[in-house]
């Protein structure tokens, strides 16, 4: 049996950028200022070097050369080809937040991977600047490494030598090659890793090597994505790497085997026999001191209320839907004996007055764990906001401490534990798409939620829910959801009936209370948005988008009209399960 302690992945065109397309539009952009129209193959014949490097790449081909002593009446020189990486710079940090969303099973695998004991780390040819602001966005997404390196840190000795993927080992404590992956999705990527001595494995979908959009890419026909996979995969192969994935579904699955481990079936029961195995077979040789987790916030695609319980409580049906705007947390085990607990947010109480406190202190005790448990949180998702903000982290906080602890529980026994907790905290750990119906715990789950561009806007203003709640009349509501309608249009991925379809009953309390929700729901309509609703008791409007750019405008409008400081774009998040 192989161990292995990390990965190491690409970031553009791997992780984010489907197509790598930032890095493409870019430099068509800082050349054509120069008259010179760059061809896909020019750029696309070094991707994966450092941005200086690539540059320099280009200008020293002939055409292009050419092209330049003709249009400026000098050659091209160095200086040139550090003011084309200025310019370059300057244009990335316009764009590469419309290019930060993580390609699509990356979260659910990583998570996956992340879950048996496995680090993540990251080499790029991206800048220190360009990357510390990058990664700000791609947490707030769900996406988070335990470490990145570019060449700005190896002395700009970036690839294909092999000092990025090195030093990653170094500041993970890795002591040996033959424990790391490393996965890309350009060919300078698997020399990378050859040249490291570690396993390669390229990425096909989405990849430098392909160079085509989402968009472009599922506008071929079976036939003609077929052959273009294959061509990419022979690129991969000819290079040296040693495996080849369409995407990274299957990714989890070849981390499995390289392990020879025999207990992957399907991504549904890994989490379970995940546990079992390592608790019976391999205790000790993989020692997680620390674990790092995102806790998704979700919305309510339908809320209905349908009655009044005895116990001042109210029975619901209501369909939810988790989304990439996430809470981190980061829960190490300690040898103090008790339970810590920090925020990036001043005013937040990191006590017993806090779910995630609650939470460690319910694990702590039930599963009597002597080991102290230290706990940070970094809060993304808006408070008081009908997200679930608290309830994820919550959530997050009992999978998390079962995960670092190894104890053998299963999602199912963390829910009945996460329902005492509070009422959404079941849910947040299914997650994806799912029916809710008694006070929220009683959960089905149902197909995944068709792919689209998500806004999220936050007025400045805080709902009680119990408030919402207590002012609520049944007979104040004239449209009730039709959630069995709703769940065919999701199953059907109808993304129109599905926004045509969508109702909140709590809207009839809420919005009476806080106008500026319908303002900013008809605001999203207006400027495009194909359906808007308040999430849970509110105040936080959504609204689903057909593309980035006209989402992107509709938030820069909300954000200056009513000066909305809390607003995202994210995407909706399915689970495996799905």
């Amino acid at each position: 049996m192989r161990k292995i302690e990390a990965i190491i992945l690409d970031w553009s065109g791997t992780l984010v950028d489907y197509g790598c397309m930032a890095t493409e539009e870019i430099y068509r952009e800082i050349f054509q200022e120069f008259n010179i129209e760059l061809t896909t193959k020019e750029i696309r014949a070094k991707m994966g070097i450092e941005k200086v490097d690539h540059i320099r790449a280009i200008l020293e081909s002939k055409r292009v050369s050419e092209l330049w002593l003709e249009n400026t009446g000098m050659e091209p020189n160095e200086g040139d080809v550090r003011e084309l990486n200025r310019a370059f710079e300057r244009k990335i940090f316009e764009k590469v937040e419309k290019y930060s969303d993580p390609k699509e099973y990356v979260l659910n695998a990583l998570e996956t991977i992340r879950e048996s004991g496995v680090r993540i780390g990251s080499t790029t040819s991206y800048s220190t600047e360009v990357m510390e602001f990058l990664t700000k966005i791609a947490s707030k997404k769900g996406l988070e490494v335990d470490c990145w390196i570019n060449a700005d840190q190896v002395k700009g000795q970036g690839r294909p030598n092999p000092y990025m993927i090195f030093k990653n080992m170094e500041k993970m404590g890795i002591g040996s090659v033959r424990n790391v992956i490393k996965v890309g999705d350009t060919v300078n990527d698997i020399k990378e890793g050859i040249n490291a001595g570690v396993i390669t494995i390229g990425v096909i979908d989405g990849s430098s090597e392909m160079g085509l959009s989402y968009t472009e890419f599922e506008a071929l026909n079976d036939g003609d994505q077929k052959i273009l996979r294959e061509k990419v995969a022979n690129k991969f192969k000819s290079a040296g790497a040693d495996y080849v994935i369409n995407d990274f579904r299957t990714l989890p699955y070849i981390v499995s085997q390289i392990k020879n481990k025999k207990w992957y079936v399907f991504p549904y029961w890994l989490r379970q026999i995940n546990y079992v195995y390592l608790n019976k077979k391999t205790v000790g040789m993989i020692q997680m001191k620390e674990i790092k987790l995102n806790a998704r916030g979700k919305i309510n695609i339908t809320l209905d209320v349908i009655r009044k319980r005895e116990d001042g409580y109210h029975d619901l049906s209501m369909i939810m839907q988790t989304v990439n705007l996430c809470d981190n947390l980061r829960i190490r085990a300690t040898d103090t004996g008790i339970i810590e607990m920090t925020s990036n947010c001043s005013w937040l109480p990191c006590d017993e007055r806090n779910l995630v406190y609650k939470a460690a202190a319910v694990m702590k005790d039930k599963y009597n764990i002597k080991e102290g448990i230290n706990i940070h949180l970094d809060k993304n998702i808006p408070v008081a906001a009908g997200m679930a903000g608290g309830s994820s982290d919550c959530a997050a906080t009992l999978v998390g401490i079962r995960n670092l602890f190894r104890l053998s529980v299963t999602d199912e026994e963390l829910m009945v534990i996460g329902k005492d907790l509070g009422a959404d905290v079941p849910y947040c750990i299914l997650r994806g798409t799912a029916l809710a119906e008694g006070i929220g715990e009683k959960l089905t789950q149902l197909p995944p939620f068709p792919n689209s561009v998500l806004l999220i806007a936050k007025p400045p203003i805080n709902v009680s829910t119990a408030t919402v709640f207590g002012s609520f009349d049944l007979n104040n509501v004239d449209k009730h959801p039709d959630n069995d309608k709703m769940i065919e249009l999701i199953k059907n991925k109808d993304l129109k009936g599905i926004c045509d379809n969508m109702c909140n009953v709590l809207e009839s309390v809420t919005v009476k209370n806080y106008p500026i929700i319908d303002t900013i729901k008809k605001a999203m309509l207006s400027k495009g948005a194909i359906g808007s609703l308040m999430s849970g008791s509110g105040p936080t409007v959504f609204g689903f988008f057909e593309n980035y750019d006209v989402a992107l405008n509709a938030l820069k409008y909300i954000r200056a009209k009513y000066r909305i400081k809390e607003i995202y774009i994210t995407t909706v998040f399915n689970t495996k399960r799905d």
